[in-house]
């Protein structure tokens, strides 16, 4: 028994998930959070909040940043 806990105490663990991980989840978060501000655009438009021209430069600089 106690030659295993000597050989097991050699043990580590990498915790780390990865950048490519990271990456997903905030990228499909981001994603998320464009198709709200989107969804809220469309609102304020159908309202009569905000012009037309003021909603397609808002859409395309979510675009451009997908």
């Amino acid at each position: 028994m106690e030659k295993n806990r000597s050989s097991a105490s050699n043990f580590t663990v990498n915790n780390d998930l990865g950048g490519a991980t990271q990456s997903k989840i905030t990228s499909s978060e981001n994603s998320d959070n464009d198709l709200e501000v989107l969804s809220k655009l469309k609102k304020m438009l159908d309202a009569g909040l905000i012009e037309q021209v003021e909603f397609d430069q808002k859409k395309r600089e979510i675009l451009d940043r997908l």
